[in-house]
C-alpha cells in the first residue's frame, strides 16, 4: 500500500512539474493603472454645465464679455459665444489637447499673459479644461 501511495505523490509532484510554467500567477501580468492614464472621457466634461461656468466666474466678468473693449483681440467667453469663439478661433487643439491656447493660457505655461491675470484658476478647474479637451471639445 505504502507504495501505491508513494508512486501516487512522485506522479503528482512530476504532473506539478511539468504544467506549472503553464500556470502563471495573474497578478504579475496586472499593470497598476495610475491617475493619470485614467480615461477622462469615463465621466465626460459638460462645456455647458461645467466649462461655461468657469468661463463666467473667472473670465467674463474681466475681460471676456462681449460688452469689454478687447474685443475682437480676445476670444468672447459668454455661454451663446464661447464655444464657436474656442474652436474656430483655434484656441482649442484636439490632437494635442495640452498644446491647446485655451489649456495653455490658464494653466500658466504659455507665452503672453496668463489667465486669469488676477490669478491663476484652481488646478480641478484646468483640469476640466484639459479633460473636455482631451474628449473632443463637445459642445453638450
Amino acid at each position: 500500500m505504502k507504495t501505491k501511495s508513494t508512486f501516487q505523490t512522485g506522479l503528482l509532484i512530476l504532473l506539478a512539474c511539468l504544467f506549472a510554467p503553464m500556470c502563471t500567477n495573474v497578478y504579475d501580468e496586472i499593470t497598476p493603472i495610475s491617475i493619470d492614464s485614467v480615461d477622462p472621457c469615463i465621466n465626460p466634461v459638460f462645456f455647458s454645465e461645467e466649462i461655461i461656468p468657469i468661463f463666467d466666474q473667472y473670465c467674463n466678468e474681466h475681460c471676456h464679455a462681449l460688452s469689454h473693449s478687447f474685443y475682437p483681440i480676445l476670444p468672447i467667453l459668454s455661454p451663446s459665444l464661447a464655444y464657436d469663439e474656442l474652436i474656430f478661433g483655434e484656441y482649442v487643439n484636439l490632437e494635442f489637447p495640452e498644446q491647446s491656447i485655451l489649456y495653455l493660457r490658464v494653466e500658466g505655461t504659455s507665452v503672453g499673459i496668463n489667465m486669469p491675470p488676477p490669478g491663476k484658476l484652481p488646478l480641478q478647474k484646468i483640469q476640466k479644461i484639459l479633460d473636455w479637451i482631451k474628449c473632443g471639445a463637445p459642445n453638450n
